[in-house]
């Protein structure tokens, strides 16, 4: 009877258990409600010809918050898919 396998899950969440992917999740986390609860419209000075207004609404806030968070999620998967496929 071959030797069963530890679970992908199990690496993923070990992988989380990393102090630097939990500070990130908390710092993706105050970025999510810290940008969509102040999200308005600021000025970017291109110079004396050019002033672009941009629109921070709360359609395009989400985007930092949620982009940390991936980050962290690609960099688990891929810490436990190697772990996983270090024990076969």
């Amino acid at each position: 009877m071959p030797p069963k396998r530890t679970p992908f899950l199990r690496f993923f969440f070990g992988a989380l258990r990393d102090f630097m992917l939990r500070l990130l999740l908390v710092c993706a986390a105050l970025a999510f409600a810290i940008e969509m609860g102040f999200a308005e419209g600021y000025y970017i000075n291109l110079g004396k010809v050019y002033q672009l207004r941009l629109y921070l609404t709360p359609v395009l806030a989400w985007i930092e918050g949620v982009a940390i968070f991936l980050g962290v999620v690609v960099v688990a998967a891929v810490s436990s898919w190697n772990d996983y496929k270090k024990e076969e």
